[in-house]
């Protein structure tokens, strides 16, 4: 792994931690009304049932404890041509049904769930969420435990607490930079530290730096990223071979 002065390494990795706060611009917030229940139940049969409002702050969610939750979102007429998403932030492992169909879910690996990806303005969905609180602490590392500890916590009264859902617009172009950027700073870890091509994606990824600007307004901002990806482009495109030094005998 190549080693990047000081300052050059901090500022691309500032670069890169601020970039994910750019995927979305907050539209709107959703709230839900719900029930909590032990039994399992058909979406169909869940939609029938009586809720009642679930506003950011409640607690919920027992040992073994689902939740339903219902919202109409209306999309504003400032979204139209956008791609919009849901984020729920109503806690447990969710299955989000839209419009009476399985759409998506919300997890440790899956944080929002696509809307529209062509709004018009001023369309209406219907969601409906299936949430399981869980059982306790998911312990995934365990490693040696003292007989007088208890290798398992206990499971509090209540293991989530609902806090503000919202719909947003997606950032295409900030999420594109993102993937590009993640793709070269995963390979910069792996490649040679003396290699040329390590070099040239060192290079890039500062370039990428000195293009992107995070503290222009929204639209300038944007453009900044795509001219971001144009100086990224020659580093992804490279191929064995491509990046070999050129020696000359004379």
């Amino acid at each position: 792994m190549i080693q990047l002065p000081r300052q050059v390494a901090q500022r691309i990795r500032a670069w890169v931690n601020e970039l994910p706060n750019h995927q979305y611009s907050v539209v709107a917030p959703v709230t839900f009304a719900g029930f909590t229940t032990f039994d399992r139940i058909p979406a169909a049969e869940a939609a029938a049932m009586p809720m009642q409002p679930f506003p950011a702050g409640t607690p919920w969610g027992g040992c073994w404890e689902y939740a339903w939750f219902r919202a109409e979102v209306t999309i504003p007429a400032t979204c139209k041509g956008q791609r919009v998403v849901f984020f729920s932030r109503l806690g447990g492992e969710q299955l989000v049904y839209v419009n009476g169909k399985a759409a998506g879910s919300i997890d440790k690996e899956h944080k929002y769930v696509t809307l529209t990806r062509c709004a018009e303005g001023g369309e209406t969905f219907s969601l409906l969420i299936e949430s399981y609180a869980g059982h306790g602490e998911r312990i995934e590392n365990l490693g040696p435990v003292p007989p007088e500890l208890k290798p398992v916590p206990l499971v509090p009264e209540h293991q989530q607490k609902v806090a503000e859902s919202f719909i947003a617009a997606w950032n295409e172009d900030a999420y594109q930079l993102l993937m590009d950027v993640t793709t070269l700073t995963q390979l910069l870890e792996i490649l040679p530290d003396k290699s040329l091509r390590a070099q040239k994606v060192a290079k890039a990824l500062n370039d990428f730096t000195r293009t992107a600007d995070f503290e222009l307004p929204f639209a300038q901002r944007h453009e900044s990223f795509r001219r971001a990806r144009e100086v990224l482009r020659p580093a992804l495109e490279c191929h064995n071979g491509s990046t070999a030094p050129t020696m000359w005998l004379v």
